[in-house]
């Protein structure tokens, strides 16, 4: 007879599920030691460029927006996963530098290249931070050399494949919504700059990346001001409610405002 292996060898798929969520729970729950570090300034280290929708959008006759086709063709989008992603890489591994002379194309490419491939889940600056010549900050990098930068963050696969995407199908508690709150306001205040999905599944009506990068506490809200890579340079703002422990994302074009569902990404092993 032909040995098998006993049975507890074979967990069930619901018990390594299970196993994977306690896991990514520990993993989120444990705060990084450290001193805090600078916050992120907005809009200095952020793109100056935007990403660029690739539809226009009306109000319908149901009070929803719906997509309709652009005058003019989207050049760069499909990006903001890998601009925000970008946008925290630049914060904690590079340094810019205003009093050396100006690089040449080459040279920022090489530069670019070796920051976008650093671990953006090392949330503050790092010791060793790669310096750019030349510029002052990430947005007069970007205006200056728009052209190289759009290139060299123009992976939409990056959004496509971002390990923490599972997440958004397992449902969300508002004592994971409060939770999350709790953490982004902790965040911050380490020097941090969460990456935040926003989505609203089952629905698409938003699918969408923004950086935090500071925070306002009231008696019944939380209000979390973020960089929205559609829209460089505009100051924009998410309502946290303590009562009902949900968040709220304000109107845009392409988005009717209302509550969403959030969580952090580029946050530990899982995610």
């Amino acid at each position: 007879m032909r040995w098998r292996p006993p049975h507890y060898f074979l967990p069930s798929w619901r018990t390594v599920a299970t196993l994977v969520l306690i896991l990514a729970t520990i993993g989120c729950a444990t705060p990084p030691p450290g001193a805090p570090g600078p916050p992120l300034v907005f809009p200095d280290e952020t793109f100056a460029f935007a990403n660029e929708l690739l539809s226009a959008y009306e109000m319908g006759p149901d009070g929803r927006l719906q997509m309709v086709p652009r005058d003019v063709p989207a050049e760069y989008g499909q990006n903001c996963v890998s601009m925000a992603r970008a946008v925290r890489v630049f914060h904690a591994h590079a340094r810019f530098d205003p009093s050396l002379p100006r690089a040449n194309e080459e040279t920022y490419r090489r530069l670019i290249e070796t920051i976008l491939a650093r671990d953006p889940r090392k949330k503050r600056p790092v010791p060793d931070r790669i310096v750019i010549p030349g510029y002052a900050n990430l947005y007069e990098f970007s205006q200056g050399e728009e052209v190289l930068l759009k290139l060299s963050v123009d992976d939409r696969l990056v959004g496509y494949f971002q390990r923490g995407n599972w997440r958004m199908i397992m449902g969300f508690s508002r004592s994971h919504q409060s939770t999350m709150a709790e953490r982004f306001v902790d965040g911050v205040r380490r020097g941090e700059s969460p990456v935040v999905h926003i989505i609203r599944f089952p629905n698409i009506d938003i699918n969408h990346m923004i950086v935090i990068y500071d925070v306002e506490e009231t008696r019944d809200a939380i209000f979390f001001d973020f960089y929205d890579p559609n829209y460089p340079g505009d100051r924009l703002r998410m309502r946290y409610d303590r009562s009902e422990r949900g968040f709220e994302f304000p109107q845009n074009d392409f988005f009717a405002g209302g509550p969403v569902r959030v969580y952090e990404v580029y946050d530990g092993i899982f995610f």
